[in-house]
């Protein structure tokens, strides 16, 4: 996967050196329904968000290549408890682009994110024990609350970055259509297709569905 996004930015970069004049110029947020898949995780879609921008380049009439630097917040949630797991991630999909229509496209490519923050977080209870620290367990930690005498209603948060992977390496299909305004919309999944866990006796990924709004203002 890592050879292929490499080969990927370097066409990528002999593409804008040949398209300079006609590289479209944008940004776009939206909405991440984030969770993460693998061995005996139960756990529930996290709603959050994503920001940054984007580039349009022309390949030939219908297919374009579009590049992107997003701030990707993802996660999870605990099934029937307040636990909630984030993880923040610098992204940088290279999404190819073939229009259907002049305004209908059909999206894929690789993405590679990398990892500024991971935190667990409950309401109204101590943070969770992650238990020696895999991600399995930091993932269920809520399952039972620990039992203490605070009443403090404030969210309590434990880092558990050092249980996570700083590389997430994903890849994106989706489609998009552009308004007559302008306007950019988009649906997009990212399955990811690499470990996240640092813990090599479990297998941990992410998996994200982004809904996107986007403008090309250069």
């Amino acid at each position: 996967m890592k050879k292929v996004y490499l080969t990927t930015l370097l066409i990528l970069s002999m593409v804008c050196t040949i398209n300079a004049q006609e590289i479209k110029i944008g940004a776009k947020t939206g909405l991440n329904l984030a969770s993460i898949t693998g061995d005996d995780v139960d756990v529930s879609m996290r709603p959050s968000f994503h920001i940054g921008g984007m580039a349009e380049i022309p390949v030939s009439a219908e297919f374009y290549v579009q590049p992107e630097l997003l701030f990707s917040s993802q996660g999870y949630k605990v099934k029937d408890n307040d636990a909630v797991g984030i993880l923040n991630y610098i992204a940088l999909p290279v999404i190819g682009k073939y229009y259907v229509t002049d305004k209908l496209s059909i999206e894929a490519g690789p993405q590679i994110g990398y990892l500024l923050s991971a935190n667990i977080k409950t309401d109204d209870s101590p943070a969770p024990n992650t238990g020696g620290g895999n991600v399995e367990t930091a993932a269920k930690a809520s399952n039972t609350k620990a039992s203490s005498a605070s009443t403090a209603s404030s969210a309590q948060k434990q880092d558990i970055k050092e249980y996570f992977k700083s590389i997430d390496l994903a890849f994106g299909i989706g489609a998009g259509y552009k308004l007559d305004n302008g306007i950019n919309l988009s649906a997009r999944y990212n399955l990811g297709v690499s470990n996240i866990s640092e813990d090599s006796s479990e297998s941990i990924k992410n998996s994200v569905f982004m809904l996107s709004v986007g403008y090309f203002f250069w």
